[in-house]
């Protein structure tokens, strides 16, 4: 959580000690990733754009898996203009988005790579044991 942005004295100032400020920055931190994009996560996260574990294409990657789960999570799989965005000329507006469950265990088998090569890096970069 160590970072440099800068926050208000009233965001502190609403928080009753450290801990409680902490669990509402990390919260801040996850609703930009709800709201926002993976580039953006990471370029506000330094801990993670340290790491150097992903390159751009890996960025766009992540970026469209986490957009079609908010298709599904926020339009019931019914592709709309900011989710074409990111699929460009691949969907029809108000078709419905289907993908058979091979290619979302697919997904779920990358991005489960993605996590274990950081959490790898994390430890070799910051001398960390492995909990196993």
């Amino acid at each position: 959580m160590k970072s440099q942005q800068t926050v208000t004295i009233e965001e502190v100032l609403n928080c009753s000690d450290l801990q409680d400020f902490v669990k509402f920055w990390a919260k801040q931190k996850i609703g930009k990733l709800q709201k926002g994009s993976v580039r953006g996560f990471i370029k506000d996260t330094k801990q993670i754009r340290d790491l150097q574990v992903l390159d751009k294409d890996e960025e766009n990657k992540i970026e469209k898996i986490l957009q079609i789960r908010h298709l599904y999570a926020h339009r019931n799989g019914i592709v709309d203009e900011k989710f074409l965005q990111f699929f460009t000329g691949e969907f029809v507006i108000g078709s419905e988005h289907q993908m058979d469950i091979k290619k979302v265990f697919e997904k779920l088998d990358y991005l489960t790579d993605v996590v274990n090569r950081m959490d790898i890096r994390a430890m070799d970069k910051y001398t960390l044991s492995n909990a196993n």
